[in-house]
């Protein structure tokens, strides 16, 4: 998997259905420190504004 490619879209979807509640999308984890390999998973941080139950369930499906 690319991650550019990976990232690209996550923001697309993330931007489109959350727009200005996003506060920050980042990456965590062996991605961010460089030391990713092939069978590394991928963290996201995401922080919204606000948070609840329907938030959650919309970026699940995302």
């Amino acid at each position: 998997m690319d991650i550019q490619v990976y990232l690209s879209r996550l923001m697309g979807g993330l931007t489109h259905t959350f727009g200005d509640r996003l506060l920050y999308v980042g990456l965590q984890g062996s991605y961010l420190r460089g030391e990713a390999t092939e069978t590394s998973d991928i963290d996201v941080m995401v922080i919204f504004d606000e948070i609840d139950a329907s938030t959650l369930d919309t970026y699940r499906e995302l």
